[in-house]
């Protein structure tokens, strides 16, 4: 269930970005919600006071259709069509597959927040091997069944760019810096190892890990090191452009 705190600042931050648009004379906009909006079940509370609070229209899209604007937007300005595209979400992540000139789509139902909140007792505190261990496992689990080549992979999402900026030891974030940063599985392990050991504060103080992302990124990296792992991706190639680009092209071709 959704609760009445979070629906305040979900809408403040609407208002806020609604503000932004009518300074810029921005005229075609689409809303769209993904995994969590997609479990609970007064969703229709958050949708019917965002309109009536500011009259815009919120839509809730399913895990494929995330897993497809996802790949859409890692896409643009590409010389190359990426093998597949891996976004890891707060609720959910999706692996997209790209074969003889199709698109699969696979969302797991493992995200950083949601693996978080099942797996780790206390995000504040150092984070156990345990706690790393049985959240690689439950990623493994949720991809059973799934038997593809994961070459050419581009990441994308919040934990995949958090990790590329604290390899890059950042204190401003730089999209221009981000994009194409090679991540290893040896790179992701030693950063899960480093940051695990280390209690909130002490993480918050890691160059390129965003205070509001020091309670989830052990749980993050966990999940992308163990599809690294499952699927025998030796790196990745990082990019800033995920789900908001893919409904930016969208908008554009509309």
């Amino acid at each position: 269930m959704l609760e009445e705190s979070s629906i305040k600042k979900t809408i403040a931050a609407i208002k806020y970005f609604k503000n932004k648009m009518i300074e810029y004379q921005v005229n075609s906009y689409r809303m769209v919600g993904t995994s969590a909006l997609r479990d609970v079940e007064n969703d229709n509370l958050l949708r019917d006071k965002i309109k009536q609070k500011t009259n815009l229209n919120l839509e809730i899209i399913s895990g494929r259709e995330e897993a497809r604007l996802a790949y859409l937007g890692a896409n643009i300005g590409r010389k190359t069509t990426p093998g597949a595209v891996i976004d890891i979400g707060g609720g959910s992540t999706e692996i997209i597959i790209r074969e003889k000139d199709e698109i699969q789509l696979h969302s797991l139902q493992v995200g950083a927040v949601r693996l978080t909140e099942r797996f780790i007792a206390n995000p504040n505190r150092e984070i156990s091997p345990e706690e790393i261990k049985a959240i690689k496992e439950e990623t493994i689990h949720q991809a059973a069944g799934l038997d593809f080549d994961l070459s050419a992979v581009i990441g994308v999402g919040g934990t995949i760019t958090t990790l590329a900026a604290i390899k890059n030891k950042m204190t401003t974030y730089k999209r221009e810096l981000i994009e194409g940063t090679q991540l290893s599985l040896t790179e992701v392990n030693k950063q899960i190892e480093r940051i695990a050991k280390r209690d909130i504060i002490a993480r918050r103080e890691t160059p390129g890990l965003p205070e509001k992302r020091a309670d989830i990124i052990p749980a993050g990296a966990a999940i992308l090191a163990a599809l690294m792992e499952n699927f025998a991706v030796s790196k990745i190639t990082v990019s800033d452009q995920d789900i908001l680009y893919g409904l930016l092209q969208e908008q554009i071709n509309k």
